[in-house]
């Protein structure tokens, strides 16, 4: 299987998972029947690619409209305020024009707008994009490569945040994202961080197809810089979240080689005095905690 990405035959399967499993965790896990949007599959399997470090699932099973509009529902999924947010805003000028790619009901772009920059945001979900119209959001039903026509080289910064990994062609959408940008402008990737702790939740149902598609960590994201004209200006890692803080420690306790009663009467003492302590400290801020996010800027002189 040649990688989606650089295209190489060097990739090995590292993880297969039975369709059926899948199917089940999103009705048991979210009451969402997500049958429909696997057809003649009954196994995924996730493939490493040993030149560029990118893992990804075959077949590229995406989720449907109808899995985001019901993902919607919930609050923690299209979250007003993420950590990348902050991080980004905080990076961009005034006079910059800004794309925002994957912006749901338009949370970034309202920042931005009260920040008095000009910014422009592209959705697939169509409720998104209408809860959007509503505030008077400039955010449109578009594909991608739709909106990149006539586009090119427009922007001083485009950003995505949790979108890559949603994907099937991540090689067709980091090339648009580049031809987006003005000469010197500023491309930022935000996706979960699968060199993380991430990478200890083996059955994480957001983490697999019909949802993610693809994981990438920092290696791949220099790799990046090898095939484009781009240069990596800053990785940044997110701190753990608070939201994030209990589900860490769950994963570090089943790793640890002891019978399962000491485990839950560890896990019961955690919880009742290791987590409040946690929690009041905040001294799980100094852990690396759920996303990677990335700032490259496109070279001056194109040589592609």
């Amino acid at each position: 299987m040649n990688c989606i990405l650089c295209g190489s035959e060097n990739t090995v399967v590292v993880d297969t998972i039975p369709v059926q499993r899948i199917i089940e965790g999103w009705e048991s896990s979210y009451h969402i029947d997500v049958s429909d949007d696997f057809v003649e599959s009954d196994r995924i399997n996730l493939y490493l690619c040993q030149r560029c470090n990118l893992k990804f699932y075959i077949p590229l099973v995406t989720g449907s409209e109808s899995l985001y509009s019901q993902l919607q529902d919930f609050d923690w999924y299209y979250m007003k305020d993420k950590w990348e947010h902050r991080v980004v805003s905080r990076e961009i000028k005034q006079g910059d024009r800004v794309l925002e790619i994957g912006c749901g009901s338009g949370h970034f772009i309202k920042k931005l707008i009260s920040q008095k920059i000009d910014a422009t945001g592209i959705e697939l979900n169509s409720n998104a994009v209408e809860e959007a119209k509503q505030l008077g959001l400039p955010v449109f039903l578009e594909e991608l490569i739709d909106f990149s026509k006539g586009m090119s080289c427009k922007f001083d910064v485009v950003c995505n945040f949790q979108i890559l990994e949603h994907s099937d062609d991540p090689k067709a959408f980091i090339e648009t994202c580049i031809g987006l940008l003005k000469p010197s402008g500023r491309l930022w990737i935000c996706v979960p961080n699968s060199a993380g702790f991430i990478r200890l939740a083996d059955n994480d149902l957001l983490n697999q197809p019909p949802h993610h598609v693809t994981r990438w960590s920092k290696s791949v994201f220099r790799y990046l810089e090898t095939q484009y004209p781009v240069k990596i200006k800053r990785i940044l890692y997110e701190p753990l979240a608070s939201y994030h803080l209990e589900w860490y420690i769950n994963l570090q306790l089943s790793r640890l080689p002891l019978p399962k009663v000491l485990k839950r009467y560890i896990y019961i003492g955690t919880r009742k005095i290791g987590l409040p302590i946690a929690q009041h400290s905040k001294i799980y801020r100094i852990l690396s905690g759920h996303t990677i996010c990335v700032c490259y800027e496109k070279n001056e002189v194109i040589t592609y």
